[in-house]
């Protein structure tokens, strides 16, 4: 992967903070180029982004399911997320272009979505920023890292009901890698 490439598009399409932070540990993880494997993935390197990490499995075209969710996504839902179809958690007017999102970023790209909410006061908007990536496929799926920037503002929680869904993000951009995600 041209490392320079990333990191030039990161840079344009302005990745900052801990989003940034992740990307640069899985670059670093890739090291020769090649994506690499979840089991390289250490927690402790992601630092204070790992509240906001989610581990998905991605069956490209088919399946969604969230393997193992951090703190933001567990206080945001309710629940621990671990084992949920992620696609039922989406709106589903939105099911499809979440699954084609996804499928995108695991055979080898790297996604930036981002989303406007309210803020704490309601009335200014607020950024949410996430950033998607793949790992080396495992058993026919692919394990994605997805980190959210948003974090819960005092005792306001956005909450997500799960009967209404998960909206998608209008904004979404993908980072294509020379090196698909099926090399080791």
């Amino acid at each position: 992967m041209n490392r320079l490439h990333v990191c030039d598009e990161a840079a344009r399409l302005g990745l900052h903070g801990l989003n940034r932070h992740l990307l640069d540990y899985w670059l670093a993880l890739a090291g020769d180029g090649c994506v690499p494997s979840h089991l390289a993935f250490d927690p402790v390197h992601a630092g204070k982004a790992l509240p906001g990490c989610a581990r998905f499995e991605v069956i490209i075209g088919k399946k969604v399911t969230c393997r193992l969710a951090g703190t933001v996504f567990q206080l945001a839902f309710g629940t621990n997320l671990a084992g949920e179809d992620w696609l039922g958690r989406t709106l589903t007017a939105h099911r499809r272009q979440r699954l084609i999102r996804f499928s995108a970023v695991a055979p080898g790209a790297i996604g930036v979505a981002r989303r406007m909410i309210l803020g704490r006061d309601q009335t200014r908007p607020q950024v949410i920023e996430e950033i998607l990536l793949p790992f080396v496929p495992t058993d026919g799926a692919t394990p994605v890292l997805v980190h959210s920037s948003w974090r819960p503002q005092g005792e306001e929680w956005p909450g997500v009901d799960g009967a209404v869904g998960l909206a998608l993000a209008r904004e979404f951009h993908l980072i294509e890698l020379e090196v698909p995600c099926n090399r080791v």
